[in-house]
This record gives C-alpha cells, sequence and structure tokens, in this order.
C-alpha cells in the first residue's frame, strides 16, 4: 500500500501538470487567434474606409457640399479609429511576445471595440443627407422703390435753444 500512494499522488501531479501545459498551449492559441482576428478586423476597417471615401468623391463631383462636409467628417473619424487600431496591434503584438495573455485580452478587447465604432461610422456616413440644386447661376439683387411713400424731408434744426431743466416735483423747500 504504501508503495500505491507515491504513484497516484505522481499520478495527479502529473496529470495537473499536463492540464497546466494545456491551458497555456490554449491561451498561446488564443494569443495567436487574437493577432489574426486583429489583422482581419484592420483589414475590414481598411475596405470600410476606402467605401466611404469613394461616397466622398462621389459628393464632390457632384459638388454636393453638405453631404462632402458630412462624408470628410466620418473619414477623418474612420482614420483615427484604424490608426488607433493600428497603435493597438502593436500593444497586442509586444503583449504576445511577453506572454501577458491579459494585455492581450485588453487589447484585443479595445481594438473589438473600435472595429464596433467603425461600423457605426459606416452607419453614420449612409445617413449623410446632402442637398441637391445648390446654386445654379449668380446671384443679383433688384430694388424698387414704392413711389406712394413720401419723401423725407430735413428741417434745420436750430442748436441755440436753451432748454430749463424740470424743477422738482419731489423737493421741499
Amino acid at each position: 500500500m504504501n508503495f500505491k500512494l507515491p504513484v497516484i499522488v505522481g499520478t495527479f501531479l502529473l496529470l495537473g501538470q499536463s492540464v497546466s501545459n494545456a491551458e497555456i498551449k490554449s491561451e498561446l492559441n488564443s494569443v495567436d487567434s487574437h493577432l489574426q482576428l486583429t489583422k482581419n478586423i484592420l483589414s475590414q476597417m481598411g475596405v470600410s474606409r476606402a467605401i466611404v471615401w469613394k461616397q466622398l468623391e462621389t459628393a464632390r463631383s457632384q459638388h454636393d457640399i453638405v453631404k462632402s462636409q458630412c462624408l470628410n467628417d466620418k473619414v477623418n473619424q474612420l482614420d483615427v479609429a484604424i490608426q488607433s487600431a493600428h497603435d493597438r496591434k502593436l500593444e497586442l503584438q509586444i503583449a504576445s511576445e511577453r506572454g501577458d495573455t491579459e494585455l492581450v485580452r485588453h487589447e484585443f478587447t479595445v481594438i473589438s471595440i473600435l472595429e464596433q465604432r467603425t461600423k457605426q461610422f459606416i452607419s453614420e456616413a449612409t445617413h449623410c443627407i446632402g442637398h441637391d440644386g445648390g446654386f445654379v447661376g449668380e446671384i443679383s439683387i433688384k430694388t424698387t422703390i414704392d413711389p406712394s411713400i413720401p419723401a423725407a424731408t430735413t428741417a434745420i434744426i436750430d442748436n441755440n435753444i436753451i432748454v430749463q431743466p424740470p424743477t422738482c416735483s419731489s423737493c421741499f423747500k
């Protein structure tokens, strides 16, 4: 019996170690999948920006100022989100090289939020409303004066008139 106890304990320790190794391998695979997913997300974000940029060029070619300004704002917001995602990808790579799975998860969460924000910008870009028509030609102003209005008369005012100040009605003498 004394011989079986160390074998059983050793088996449990060995199994425990193999489970922890499996967990480590699972987390490493998870890190690799986070990196791959991040690459896919960044690529989708770039495609989304290209679509909005094409809409912006179309609005500019149609001289649609209102829609151009709206789409230009969305392109700028997309640029900021994409740049932030690239920065986070670099941080994610550094964290994965160090083996810091907690930081990898954090950076990937931030990238996922930036992806959601990008989708929101795309939705907002499809709602940009333009103005049809714009300016057709040169603007001119025509004035007419109603002849039934009497002409203004100017009177000469005598500046030498001296006016006495009013008396005090509530003063006691």
